[in-house]
């Protein structure tokens, strides 16, 4: 489901941390959902300071505290995913 709106924007960063793959880079974060440099990082200070998402030294960003808060690096993703099923579907 490709997103529709800013809220299922936010959750589709969320959507590509997974186990085989827990940090990204900004640029690497673009190529892979197509936004652009000033959506992304509005999009990642949003999850940065709700505790989803933190820097890395490498200028990377993983999973933050409420990221990892189930103790599975994929939670974010379950979490995500369910959270933008639950949307209305939009006309």
């Amino acid at each position: 489901m490709k997103p529709k709106n800013s809220l299922e924007r936010v959750l589709a960063v969320l959507e590509v941390f997974s186990e085989e793959r827990l940090e990204w880079t900004p640029e690497d974060l673009m190529r892979e959902l197509g936004y652009s440099r000033p959506t992304l990082y509005r999009y990642l200070k949003i999850l940065k300071d709700a505790g989803f998402l933190m820097s890395t030294r490498n200028s990377g960003v993983t999973l933050g505290p409420e990221g990892r808060r189930d103790g599975l690096p994929d939670a974010p993703l379950r979490r995500a995913g369910a959270a933008r099923r639950a949307l209305p579907e939009s006309s």
